[in-house]
């Protein structure tokens, strides 16, 4: 009877045993189902990470992840092809969302990209973009002696700016300045010289001087101040 008994509910554990392992089965089918449904929903893998943009070529971006990217695990920089009617610079964070593949290319490339987002430009952490040249000012060409042109003739190479500023291979300005003016009694037409300054205004007087044209070193301008660049 005893031995009965103890068979019984040996048999009872054996099946509780199994139920448990069927549930257990079963609660792991479910929520594998559920992550296949979700990614069937949803289309391909997607991973995102940020990187920096480092350079820009043509049509193509080289980006660095941010620290803490796992990318930074198969690559230090990957180059992507950019995505249309998106503006970057060189310096920006972007939100890069791909398939999670890594091709084992030189540099680095990412299998397929389904967007690039900006997070923050790069004149997000300054105090403004840095500006690009908008116009360069090479010396003029020398004529030949005793030919007249009515065009400024450049003396110094410089730059006007995008963020209006001027700037030439050592320093930066506020102003460019035309100043026009008759030198003496004997000059048959007027003159102007050009200046690019960090002060407002400068007279004609002290323009012609800053020239070349004075023997006194304390008529010029210090060059942090203004720079004489060219005359007409």
């Amino acid at each position: 009877m005893k031995k009965r008994v103890y068979n019984i509910i040996c048999l009872c554990s054996l099946v509780s045993m199994m139920l448990c392992a069927c549930a257990q089965q079963q609660i792991g089918t479910s929520v594998e189902e559920e992550t296949t449904t979700r990614t069937s929903q949803e289309g391909d893998k997607t991973v995102t990470f940020q990187a920096t943009v480092i350079d820009i070529i043509d049509d193509t971006i080289l980006v660095e992840p941010v620290e803490g990217a796992s990318e930074l695990g198969s690559a230090d920089s990957f180059t992507i092809t950019t995505i249309a009617n998106i503006e970057l610079h060189v310096g920006d964070i972007v939100e890069i969302e791909y398939n999670g593949e890594i091709l084992e290319t030189y540099p680095a490339q990412l299998g397929k990209v389904y967007a690039i987002h900006v997070t923050q430009e790069v004149g997000d952490s300054q105090s403004q973009k840095e500006p690009s040249v908008v116009k360069t000012y090479e010396v003029s060409e020398p004529v030949e002696e005793g030919v007249c042109r009515d065009d400024v003739v450049i003396m110094v190479k410089h730059y006007e700016m995008s963020d209006g500023t001027w700037k030439t291979d050592t320093h930066t300005y506020k102003y460019r300045l035309e100043i026009t003016g008759r030198m003496g009694g004997n000059a048959s037409k007027d003159s102007t010289f050009v200046f690019l300054s960090n002060i407002e205004e400068i007279t004609f007087d002290q323009a012609w001087k800053a020239s070349g044209f004075s023997s006194n070193t304390n008529d010029y301008f210090d060059e942090a101040d203004a720079k004489f660049v060219g005359m007409k």
